[in-house]
């Protein structure tokens, strides 16, 4: 998806008898905007919360050990992530149509604001 394959990508892996299913919406990106979006988080925490239904925006370092902070220096994602126990249907589709849009919308708007709250930031430098 996006301009030269911009690595925005969503994941879906239904719920089977034995596990839950995944709903991932995940964008890579490099180690300098990594960076400045760990950077961000760090200075406003808020931000890293999906509105208007609330759930977590994730930041992971490529490479990162489970446990560990995440390091920016070989790059990484921002990602929404959803546990699905409904079985594939209607009703699972009804709820994680929306629940998409609105993990794509809030990970560009986390990008949206860390560059400008980064801009401001070399300003007063």
């Amino acid at each position: 998806m996006g301009m030269h394959g911009t690595n925005m990508k969503c994941l879906f892996i239904p719920r089977n008898a034995e596990k839950e299913g995944t709903g991932q919406v995940i964008l890579n990106v490099g180690p300098e905007d990594l960076r400045i979006l760990l950077q961000f988080a760090e200075a406003h925490p808020e931000a890293m919360q999906a509105q208007p239904l609330g759930f977590p925006l994730n930041l992971e370092g490529n490479g990162d050990k489970v446990g560990e902070p995440p390091r920016w220096e070989n790059g990484g994602a921002v990602y929404a992530h959803a546990n699905l126990v409904t079985p594939p249907g209607p009703d699972l589709y009804a709820r994680l149509g929306p629940w998409y849009a609105i993990a794509m919308e809030a990970i560009w708007n986390l990008i949206g604001k860390a560059a400008h709250w980064h801009q401001a930031n070399l300003k007063r430098s």
